[in-house]
């Protein structure tokens, strides 16, 4: 068999073919980037041009403010997490909502609709002082809870409310707190691996590289650290709702509860949807009153240089901070104030 040198190649030939395929490929590998970076400029200007607009906030304007998934604790730096992201506010622009809205007099109200939460306990008890807070200016808070499947975080969220409305067809699943822990003992050993750890006393370890279950200590651990959480819902939801501590554990065993007799055991004060609860928030000054209803995001864009004139507040959230905090940390972060 007699092999042709490269030079002898028909360029005419199957290896032209070749070369025109593999050409079409780029082109159209190109063509993808630059339809992805147009629409890109074009989400991202729609964008800024949405934020920048003018809005007017009328008397007796309602605060809206919808809660879903997951939120993050401060403003994201990264445009195109701005842009794609959530849409929701962080954690610290709520904070600065509501103390906002609470000293502003255009504002009557504040409507909390809640959706499915992915939020940590520590961050829920953010919310509700910050909420509690704004409830100290006069202004009602009315709570719609927007699922169908209550579960302990919306519920407990939401009793931070004067409030709560809840969909007819809603059921509430509020049967206390669990804790699940995966284990990787058996695949280190699939893949091979030795994990050596220095363990510290029996509360301080590294067993779920180590082990298949959980030692007693750690077992003891967890079930304190859930029983405080429990009991501080139960003492809360019943101090607010008006009910029994005993009997608010006697709703915790049964696991489910309709709306009925959420109803009934005063866990909610309404059973209605979205427009009740506004019209609500609308006449709880003047019956002739027509709903005026603004979302936070476009709130905080509006009264932001009302409120702190003087300094640019995306990039100087540490001066929330306690003095003794900031005296510590500020040193490494004087670039951001640049």
């Amino acid at each position: 068999m007699v092999r042709k040198n490269p030079a002898q190649w028909n360029l005419n030939g199957p290896g032209t073919k070749i070369m025109d395929m593999s050409g079409k490929k780029i082109f159209f590998l190109v063509l993808f980037i630059v339809g992805i970076l147009f629409l890109s400029i074009i989400l991202g200007t729609g964008y800024l041009l949405m934020r920048g607009q003018d809005v007017t906030i009328q008397e007796n304007t309602i605060l809206e403010v919808a809660l879903s998934g997951s939120v993050f604790e401060l403003p994201p730096e990264n445009p195109l997490t701005q842009i794609f992201g959530p849409g929701t506010l962080s954690l610290w622009e709520l904070g600065k909502v509501l103390r906002y809205a609470a000293q502003d007099d255009r504002v009557s109200g504040l409507y909390l609709e809640i959706h499915p939460l992915l939020l940590s306990w520590a961050q829920i008890e953010e919310l509700r002082d910050s909420l509690h807070s704004f409830r100290t200016s006069g202004k009602p808070i009315h709570a719609f809870l927007a699922l169908d499947m209550v579960r302990d975080p919306e519920l407990y969220l939401a009793c931070a409310a004067d409030s709560i409305t809840l969909n007819p067809g809603a059921t509430l699943l509020v049967n206390g707190l669990l804790a699940e822990i995966t284990f990787y003992k058996g695949t280190m050993e699939k893949l091979g691996i030795k994990p050596e750890f220095i363990q510290f006393k029996e509360y301080k370890s590294a067993e779920t590289f180590t082990r298949e279950t959980m030692t007693p200590e750690i077992r003891e651990m967890y079930e304190s650290i859930l029983g405080d959480i429990e009991e501080r819902f139960i003492s809360v939801v019943a101090q607010e709702r008006n009910l029994d501590e005993e009997r608010m554990r006697g709703i915790l065993e049964a696991g489910l509860t309709s709306a009925d007799q959420a109803l009934e055991e005063n866990l909610v004060d309404v059973l209605g949807y979205k427009s009740q609860v506004q019209q609500q928030l609308a006449n709880s000054g003047d019956d002739s009153q027509e709903y005026e209803g603004l979302a936070a995001r476009y709130y905080l864009d509006a009264v932001e240089d009302d409120f702190e004139p003087d300094r640019s507040t995306r990039w100087r959230w540490w001066e929330d901070w306690e003095p003794s905090l900031r005296e510590t940390v500020i040193p490494s972060l004087k670039l951001w104030e640049a």
